[in-house]
């Protein structure tokens, strides 16, 4: 299935990915693909979805709830939207900064503070590492996982074989 989208990915018109202002998307398992000369993900609807469960939560629990407890109910139901998938695909820099972004606004609307410097005292505090670390060492699970996996469709081949 996936190489029938990279199939019709490869297909479309414009190598831009823009055909008279349109974007061509294609939603696979959750994860937007983009037309584009290389193989590419958005992450428009990953923030939409972070944005509107953050805010669905910070509405509930407002000011009434700890910081704290805002932040770790940030981490475990909100972060997830946004990194759903994103070890799988190839993020460029400018990705990585949205994402960043995503997370220093969140921070700033939680403790209420303007300052770039206190966030990142706060992102520390708070033990939460930037975007690119946190996929790196999801993309490592992955890796690792795919290659245990592997190893057993292997040994499973090899015994049925036999």
């Amino acid at each position: 299935m996936l190489a029938l989208i990279l199939i019709v990915l490869e297909l479309l018109p414009n190598r831009d990915a823009n055909y008279h202002g349109l974007r061509v998307y294609i939603r696979y398992l959750g994860i937007y693909l983009v037309s584009a000369s290389s193989f590419k993900c958005s992450l428009d609807n990953a923030n939409r979805s972070f944005y509107r469960s953050f805010n669905a939560t910070f509405g509930k629990v407002g000011r009434i709830a700890s910081s704290e407890v805002i932040v770790q109910l940030t981490k475990s139901k909100c972060f997830p939207a946004i990194y759903y998938a994103l070890e799988a695909c190839p993020l460029r820099v400018s990705q990585f900064k949205s994402i960043n972004y995503v997370i220093n606004s969140t921070f700033k609307k939680i403790f209420d503070i303007k300052s770039q410097e206190v966030v990142n005292d706060c992102l520390e505090m708070f033990n939460y590492p930037p975007a690119e670390k946190t996929i790196a060492v999801r993309k490592c699970k992955l890796l690792t996982k795919f290659k245990l996996s592997s190893k057993n469709c292997v040994v499973h081949l090899q015994i049925t074989l036999s």
